[in-house]
């Protein structure tokens, strides 16, 4: 998915009263229907209309083969930034979380739930590891799936049954009001992690083909 080149990357126009826009710092005057050039340059840009008269996409002379599409709320780069990094702290604390009681011997009832969200952690990180390692290659990403790129998103599959599994877990604990209520809590804010990372996955197409 070359889309994922664009992770972190936009751009913010601002509309000023006198109908002009900025860019980057650089103001652009209309000089027809949804054209504006720069002022005291020579760039230009261009806007695409839907169907309903809404601006959708943004073009630059510049590059004319690249095209700004417009981004909703849950499309931009701090929404999705804390899509892929909350999910990724509440991972690693939970592994952390698990070195702690390994280290302690620590035996609690229902301890399958723990390895199930350990499990879950580790794959949510692999993930992310390995989809960050795939990426290191721009050229590889546009014409092609790099292989660390197609081993994560392989482990997607596996990663969604153990969310649906966390999320099972974690309504049986307040059920049966086993553990404590922080531990609880806890589970509970891991299973929804995993529902904001599958989220956050399907965003940006890192799913398997089945």
């Amino acid at each position: 998915p070359a889309h994922l080149l664009a992770f972190g990357w936009e751009t913010t126009v601002h509309a000023r009263s006198n109908g002009r826009i900025e860019i980057d710092s650089q103001v652009y005057k209309p000089i027809g229907p949804d054209l504006f050039q720069q002022v005291d340059g020579s760039q230009r840009i261009a806007f695409r209309l839907d169907e309903n008269g809404r601006v959708n996409h943004l073009f630059f002379d510049a590059d004319p083969t690249m095209a700004f599409e417009r981004l909703r709320w849950w499309e931009t780069t701090p929404v999705q930034i804390s899509a892929l990094v909350v999910p990724l702290l509440v991972f690693l604390s939970t592994l952390a979380g698990w070195v702690v009681r390994t280290s302690l011997k620590k035996q609690i009832s229902m301890e399958i739930a723990r390895w199930v969200a350990t499990a879950m952690g580790l794959l949510g990180i692999a993930i992310v590891g390995l989809a960050g390692a795939g990426m290191m290659n721009a050229a590889e990403i546009v014409y092609g799936l790099p292989a660390a790129l197609q081993y994560a998103v392989w482990l997607v599959f596996p990663f969604f049954i153990l969310v649906f599994v966390t999320i099972g877990f974690s309504l049986r604990l307040w059920l049966r009001k086993l553990w404590t209520p922080l531990q609880r809590l806890h589970y509970t804010l891991l299973a929804a992690s995993g529902l904001v990372f599958v989220w956050f996955l399907l965003c940006w197409n890192l799913v398997p083909d089945l």
